[in-house]
């Protein structure tokens, strides 16, 4: 530790000089504002570059008249007065002389500047859902002319495929890709559906409920269809009505296809003529177990309170296979409340018979007036008690 001998010890006289004589004081600032900064540093001996002295003798040769000069031109300047009003060919001026919007990728910034994104805002297409989920297609649609390439597009979906001018801002919405598909593909993509006997209403039903079908070549979705009917044993009339009900199936890879055969059979407990059955019936089952494997896990859960808690068989869920897409809840609270009720009985052959649509067709107060024989508000303080 330092001891307060040390730390109280004086300098020496000419360090305290040499010290402060270096930074100056009070009267070397005078001096400096009388000459006017022209005495050049103290170099210590060393020369500076001649660039150096020539910029501050170039300093120093400003002088006070020119300062006042200056000063006098600044205070006879005209006087600022306040703007008048603009009139409408000013505004029009000062738009023209605005600067140009820089690129971005959000579509809002563009709503007045491009007519375009004015046309689509007309149309009700929603375009903070396209920048959401498909970023990437923002600066594709503000490259695109309204009247040379997207209503030639329009009147093709309304005038050949039978799109409802109604539904016209949905499909845009889900599919802005349509746009960069060359018009000759899709005349003969659509040529392709009605060599395969789809009827016009199929068409239209088909391209209103998957937007993404017309953006697939005619050899994709042959091989497609193809498969589809192999793997489920399919008719003709059969591919024709699924495509009409669900044509999202067809998007599906091969491994989706063998996966759902796989989870019907083996999980399920479904024979082949089950499986293609509940296709037929409810083909948005079949999508939501492809979906991810949460949806499968939740499908999973409903089969297994149907099945094994509700004793219902295979042949009863093969014909109304859509319970299995309710929520698991939903029916375990219908099903206790029949159950404490002694009506839990869901056999058709049997008297009192509760079939499965009452589960997720009906509302609270209407199953619990047709088949409960209650009233709602006595199903609601039972549901609250569970």
């Amino acid at each position: 530790m330092l001891s307060t001998k040390l730390l109280r010890r004086p300098l020496p006289a000419t360090i305290g000089r040499q010290f402060f004589g270096s930074i100056g004081g009070g009267q070397q600032y005078k001096q400096q504002q009388h000459v006017g900064y022209r005495r050049r540093p103290d170099t210590s001996g060393q020369q500076l570059p001649p660039t150096i002295y020539k910029r501050l003798d170039a300093v120093a040769d400003i002088n006070h008249t020119d300062l006042a000069r200056y000063d006098h031109r600044l205070n006879n300047r005209r006087p600022i007065r306040p703007l008048a009003p603009l009139d409408t060919d000013g505004r029009e001026l000062l738009d023209e002389l605005s600067p140009v919007v820089p690129l971005s990728y959000n579509l809002a910034a563009y709503a007045n500047r491009s007519v375009t994104i004015e046309m689509l805002i007309k149309l009700g297409v929603n375009l903070v859902q396209i920048e959401n989920t498909r970023p990437e297609i923002a600066g594709y649609i503000l490259q695109l002319d309204f009247e040379a390439d997207i209503k030639p597009y329009i009147e093709f979906l309304v005038n050949v495929c039978g799109v409802w001018p109604s539904q016209l801002a949905d499909f845009i919405t889900r599919n802005p890709l349509i746009f960069s598909q060359h018009m000759d593909d899709l005349n003969v993509r659509l040529n392709y559906y009605r060599s395969k006997r789809f009827t016009k209403d199929m068409i239209a039903a088909m391209v209103t409920n998957c937007p993404e079908l017309l953006n697939n070549t005619t050899k994709y979705v042959d091989y497609k269809l193809a498969f589809m009917l192999k793997e489920f044993r399919l008719s003709a009339a059969d591919i024709r009505q699924l495509m009409t009900r669900c044509p999202n199936l067809v998007l599906l890879n091969d491994m989706a296809y063998r996966e759902l055969t796989f989870i019907f059979a083996e999980e399920f407990g479904f024979n082949g003529d089950e499986i293609r059955s509940i296709l037929l019936k409810s083909p948005e089952l079949f999508l939501l177990c492809s979906k991810s494997h949460k949806s499968h896990r939740i499908v999973i859960k409903v089969f297994d309170l149907v099945h094994n808690d509700m004793m219902i068989s295979h042949e009863l869920l093969t014909k109304f296979p859509q319970i299995l897409m309710k929520f698991r809840q939903s029916i375990e609270s219908r099903h206790l409340y029949l159950k404490r009720l002694g009506r839990a009985q869901y056999d058709p052959t049997k008297p009192l018979y509760v079939p499965l649509t009452a589960f997720y067709e009906l509302e609270d107060n209407e199953f619990a007036d047709k088949y409960a024989k209650t009233s709602v508000n006595d199903f609601n303080c039972f549901c609250k008690s569970l």
